[in-house]
């Protein structure tokens, strides 16, 4: 897996999809809202009203012709059972996939997600005795944050012989801290990766490609800094 996916794979990988949509439309929405206890220690205890925390999401999917489209939408308001802690967050993303009717085993399509969050993040506690969930107000700092991806990708598979996959990600980054503005940064990265699997023989694969992935910081308080890395690979499997 370090082979595929770079040293920090050696101890495994987890693999996240997004579904693909059926012929069937499926249209699923979630909400939950909770309520934080109270410390067993009532000198913790400093809020008077409930401490409240909301989750809503939205997905659908659906088939148009040779098209797949899905989109989804996630909401999060969590006000915190520590004071000066609290997180709003918002995300949604488009996802298309076409299959071509020209050339069997092409597809191709463009995935885009999107999100923002609002939060007031801290460095020490107010006190040990009656501030454990108090945070020092010389500490604490607001923090805005949002982000953009732009992921195209193509794949061509011809029977179970091979397959061809392109994958490129355009990603931004912005942070913001109204409080602190030597402390803000922007970020933006480009990714992308090519991968041949060919199947040698019934019991031989060979897996190989070239990755390169790019990066450029400004940052207030770091300074303005580049990177660029440049990767190729090549794995058998038995």
């Amino acid at each position: 897996s370090s082979v595929l996916y770079g040293s920090s794979a050696l101890n495994g990988i987890i693999n996240f999809r997004t579904a693909d949509a059926s012929n069937t439309p499926v249209t699923k929405f979630f909400t939950e809202i909770g309520i934080f206890g109270s410390p067993r220690n009532r000198n913790w205890l400093w809020w008077n009203t409930p401490r409240i925390f909301t989750n809503t999401s939205f997905s659908h999917l659906q088939k148009f012709g040779k098209t797949d489209l899905g989109v989804s939408a996630y909401l999060m308001t969590d006000e915190g059972y520590r004071r000066l802690n609290g997180e709003n967050m918002a995300r949604m993303s488009l996802k298309l996939k076409h299959f071509s009717n020209r050339v069997e085993g092409l597809n191709y399509g463009l995935n885009i997600s999107s999100g923002t969050t609002h939060r007031t993040d801290f460095l020490l506690w107010e006190n040990a005795e009656t501030g454990a969930l108090k945070q020092s107000e010389t500490t604490a700092s607001e923090f805005r944050g949002d982000y953009i991806t732009i992921d195209p990708f193509i794949s061509l598979r011809k029977t179970d012989r091979y397959r061809h996959d392109l994958k490129v990600r355009f990603r931004s980054d912005r942070n913001r801290l109204p409080d602190n503005e030597n402390n803000n940064s922007d970020a933006i990265n480009f990714y992308s990766e090519y991968q041949l699997w060919y199947r040698l023989t019934d019991f031989l694969d060979l897996t190989s490609g070239f990755a390169e992935n790019y990066s450029k910081v400004r940052s207030e308080f770091f300074g303005d800094h580049y990177a660029l890395n440049l990767a190729g690979f090549a794995q058998l499997e038995i």
